[in-house]
């Protein structure tokens, strides 16, 4: 199950170009056009391989040419209004209530999670995952927040995407 994949890339990439001299060499790859991304799209790279469900807030969509068994799942739509459908963050998806709901479906069931075997009035009414509680969530964010500046701090840009490692196919 991917939680917030960024399968087609991710804005983030982007803000690199309003502060080109600090920026990591990952988040340099992780745009929709650039050389990584286009390789890990190539030879349907963007089609699950397994029965695969994707929990997002974003473009994080999966194909599914080889008929495997896909659930694309839009927190925001699926739970649209209610509390696991307002805003969170590309971290914040793991602490998701649909999120976890369709992890455990996935777990439970062949294939991957599906909504119409979850009690979306229940789940969508939460707000944080059960295990979890507000200081489980700020703490990740926290955390996230921190990892997020230092990827984009630490490192100087020289103009241009880092060259794909050997084990990536181009």
């Amino acid at each position: 199950m991917a939680v917030s994949g960024d399968f087609h890339g991710t804005v983030v990439e982007t803000l690199r170009m309003l502060a080109e001299l600090a920026c990591s060499p990952a988040v340099q790859q992780q745009g929709y056009d650039t050389k990584f991304i286009r390789a890990l799209r190539g030879g349907d790279g963007d089609s699950a391989f397994v029965p695969t469900t994707t929990a997002e807030w974003a473009s994080a969509a999966l194909r599914d040419v080889r008929g495997v068994g896909v659930s694309n799942v839009h927190v925001q739509v699926a739970c649209a209004g209610r509390a696991a459908g307002g805003f969170y963050s590309h971290s914040a998806m793991l602490a998701n209530p649909l999120a976890y709901a369709l992890f455990v479906d996935a777990l439970v069931h062949d294939g991957p999670g599906r909504l119409e075997r979850i009690d979306l009035t229940a789940v969508c009414g939460e707000s944080i995952a059960p295990g979890l509680n507000v200081y489980d969530f700020l703490g990740m964010e926290a955390v996230s927040n921190v990892v997020g500046v230092l990827d984009v701090l630490l490192y100087g840009f020289n103009g241009s995407e880092p060259p794909l490692r050997d084990y990536v196919p181009h």
